[in-house]
């Protein structure tokens, strides 16, 4: 048995339950630093920096929390912290150093429009049992959408839009793409390995009906095997 010895390590101050997908790395307040994310089941967001035992920054959310994720879904050039709970809320923070962008005629007008999501994040109930989300561009159109896989077996892809002629600050919203129903369980591997190029076979036709079929026989095969 081999065992490993980590002189170097951080411990975090943390109490609570947290679901596995939950927890994350990544550029939360745009610093070029990543930061490490960590949602528990009684709706706290916490985002630690650097080697800081303590939180650097709690949110309270809507729901228990399952899933966290990092990333420029807005599309407006810079990361967002995307939280989702098992009751189907999805909550978005921008935890950019914006604090003085509120008054800055100068910022830029998407920059001013989201700045108030530090403190009071953008909410929308998008359905319940969400296992897993995914933030990136999947019909290469060059913005990011949101993939949602819900233990019941369904796939639903959204994009952030935004009425042009608001002056709300953060008045957008999640837009319903696509939905799936797939015929087996969502584990992550499948998810991000098959689930994202069937959801991209029927967005877009690029394989046509007949890959996706060969695509299903062949996940069915595997499965038995």
């Amino acid at each position: 048995m081999r065992s490993l010895s980590y002189v170097q390590h951080v411990s975090l101050d943390f109490t609570g339950t947290l679901f596995p997908r939950a927890i994350c790395l990544g550029e939360a307040d745009n610093d070029s630093l990543n930061e490490l994310i960590v949602g528990d089941t009684s709706g706290k967001l916490h985002v630690y920096k650097n080697d800081d035992s303590k939180p650097w920054i709690t949110r309270t959310c809507v729901g228990m929390l399952t899933c966290v994720g990092v990333g420029d879904i807005c599309n407006y050039g810079r990361n967002f912290v995307v939280a989702v709970g098992a009751e189907g809320w999805f909550n978005l923070f921008d935890l950019s150093a914006v604090a003085g962008a509120k008054s800055d005629s100068s910022a830029p007008a998407s920059r001013r429009r989201c700045s108030l999501m530090t403190r009071n994040p953008a909410s929308q109930h998008i359905s319940a049992s969400t296992k897993v989300i995914l933030i990136s561009d999947i019909d290469g159109d060059g913005r990011s959408e949101l993939v949602v896989g819900y233990t019941d077996r369904v796939v639903r892809a959204f994009s952030w839009e935004e009425p042009t002629d608001s002056s709300d600050l953060g008045s957008g919203q999640l837009v319903l793409l696509k939905e799936k129903r797939t015929g087996f369980g969502l584990s992550r591997e499948f998810f991000l390995a098959t689930v994202l190029l069937h959801l991209h076979c029927l967005l877009f036709g690029v394989l046509g009906w007949v890959s996706v079929q060969h695509f299903e026989i062949s996940a069915d095969v595997r499965r038995a095997i």
